[in-house]
């Protein structure tokens, strides 16, 4: 089975050693691990229309400019969009996503979009299909209920997305949409993306907010980390305890 990431460079600090750790996650439980970049999601002959509308959307709803990370998450699910076959089901996540070794290539996977993290987009599958559909989804929707997304959000990049429209606290007709459109929301932490390490589940998700929280709890351990040091430190102890 084939799991995919998205990496563009942004300035962030050690994020190519995060990678390589994420390609070595998935790699040794057999899948094979395949990092995109802008260069693939430009191979969409959208691509400009879609940057410009995805600029326009978050320009409406904040009154700000996007930015490069901001629009990174949206240009990600174009990136997914170009892989060459358009009906194969694939597993795609952020490089923060961990595999523990309880993710199995043998593992089926449902029809349509699946984000295994509720309205949070750090894990998903689908096909190439699905997520040009998506990224058609990013503004159709968008603009059909901006009026109503004005009034509750200040932030919006693609977790914003999937929680102002996918999420019944946000919108009553969240589960006509995700009927309407083939989309699956699933939070079973136990079984698909654990919030943070220790806890027992099939991946980990290494994220900023997680981080924190460990860093927090655990003063004495990572207490003289900044966050970049201590999400490595983290990664590589799920690694070495698999």
């Amino acid at each position: 089975m084939k799991i995919y990431t998205y990496y563009e460079e942004i300035n962030f600090p050690q994020q190519k050693e995060m990678l390589e750790l994420w390609r070595k996650s998935w790699t040794q439980m057999g899948f094979e691990a395949i990092v995109l970049n802008q260069q693939d999601a430009k191979k969409s002959p959208d691509y400009d229309l879609f940057v410009r509308k995805m600029q326009y959307i978050f320009q409406e709803i904040t009154n700000q400019e996007l930015t490069p990370y901001g629009l990174s998450c949206f240009v990600r699910w174009l990136a997914y969009s170009t892989v060459s076959d358009q009906e194969e089901k694939f597993l795609v996540s952020d490089y923060d996503v961990i595999n523990s070794g309880g993710w199995k290539t043998s593992d089926p996977l449902i029809d349509g979009l699946h984000l295994f993290d509720d309205a949070c987009p750090c894990m998903a599958s689908g096909t190439a299909k699905d997520f040009k559909k998506l990224c058609d989804l990013f503004f159709e929707i968008t603009i059909l209920r901006l009026p109503k997304i004005k009034e509750q959000a200040n932030h919006y990049h693609d977790q914003e997305f999937f929680l102002y429209n996918f999420v019944g606290k946000f919108n009553k007709d969240s589960e006509t949409l995700k009927k309407q459109y083939n989309i699956t929301l699933t939070r079973k932490r136990n079984e698909d993306v654990a919030p943070w390490f220790p806890d027992p589940s099939r991946a980990y998700h290494v994220s900023h907010h997680n981080v924190e929280i460990l860093m927090k709890k655990y003063p004495k351990k990572y207490g003289s980390m900044n966050d970049s040091q201590a999400r490595i430190k983290i990664i590589k102890n799920i690694l070495d305890n698999q």
